[in-house]
């Protein structure tokens, strides 16, 4: 069981679900040498800045750059494999999704076959189409294992453990039973398949219950902040053109103000940091609502951050205008 889970950890494994089988020796080498590049770009860069001025000695010069081969060099590799990770985790689940979109039409059609005659693996074998993308290929795999002497309920357990999807597992795991107990395959896949199609209009359903507070955070987000943030802005302009003039008064006048703590470009870098972090999470949480999971809402995420801070731009600019006589 300990080497099973082990198993499930490893790089092969993670590069098998995203469809990269062969490929650990390969990608080691292409970050590791990814890594030595941006090292040395760096190194160079360091060697030319020091260089110029004759303040540093080559004993500092030398010491500079073993702390960036030392430190930076293993924390950018490390950056380097979370990266590669994210990127292979967001793959991974989009493979996931589409595998799931399928599987209804092909289960139907294997299900028809099945009722045609034919033995379950050739029926699965048989409904392979090339509209059904990823999990055609999967399939194809099946079958190639099943041919070379492998059992069926092993290859499809082996395909099913690939993808962290309820549905695709429950599935299979449900086929594996029929076929162990001798059931009605084609009655047994036409209702999987069903089933997954309700399941599907429920998400629908209650997608479409949650569509107003969806909006809600939207426009809180995306519209409602930056327009605040820039009447903010051209606030702390007004106060600070207020507090200029006070301040030429002449010296008999006793009244004293002290200076505006935050500028106006302080504030400025403060918004778009602001608008830019409030519209990320509303796109992760708007998709936790609609979606179900925060992995979905990351595609949003560029078109959520430009439209904010469009629009935070735009406010800025017509507020400035017709608040520009009282700066």
């Amino acid at each position: 069981m300990k080497k099973h889970k082990r198993e499930r950890k490893s790089l092969e494994h993670y590069l098998e679900r995203g469809g990269f089988r062969g490929k650990t020796v390969w990608l080691k080498r292409v970050i590791f040498g990814l890594c030595l590049i941006i090292n040395m770009a760096i190194s160079l860069y360091l060697l030319f800045f020091f260089t110029r001025d004759n303040a540093f000695s080559v004993v500092y010069i030398f010491l500079v750059v073993i702390v960036v081969w030392l430190v930076a060099f293993f924390l950018l590799l490390g950056i380097l494999w979370l990266g590669f990770y994210f990127v292979l985790d967001l793959h991974i689940f989009n493979r996931t999704k589409s595998v799931e979109e399928v599987l209804p039409d092909f289960l139907q059609l294997t299900a028809t076959n099945v009722r045609a005659g034919m033995t379950i693996d050739k029926a699965l074998w048989l409904a392979i189409r090339p509209r059904f993308g990823i999990l055609a290929k999967e399939i194809e795999i099946v079958a190639k294992e099943v041919m070379s002497g492998e059992e069926l309920a092993d290859s499809l357990q082996k395909f099913s453990d690939k993808y962290e999807s309820d549905i695709l597992k429950k599935s299979i795991n449900l086929l594996i039973e029929g076929i162990n107990s001798g059931s009605e395959i084609g009655t047994l896949l036409t209702r999987i398949a069903q089933n997954i199609q309700e399941v599907r209009t429920i998400k629908k359903e209650m997608a479409a219950n949650v569509t107003s507070y969806a909006i809600f955070i939207t426009f809180a987000s995306i519209v409602a902040a930056p327009i605040l943030l820039a009447l903010s802005k051209q606030l702390i302009i007004i106060i600070t053109g207020l507090v200029s003039g006070i301040g030429t008064l002449p010296k008999h006048n006793t009244l004293s103000v002290t200076n505006v703590g935050i500028t106006s470009a302080d504030f400025h870098i403060f918004a778009i940091t602001a608008t830019s972090i409030t519209a990320f999470c509303s796109a992760l949480i708007v998709s936790t609502i609609k979606k179900g999971n925060v992995k979905d809402g990351l595609k949003y995420v560029p078109t959520f951050i430009g439209i904010a801070l469009i629009i935070y731009f735009i406010a800025t600019g017509v507020l400035g205008g017709l608040f520009k006589g009282l700066a």
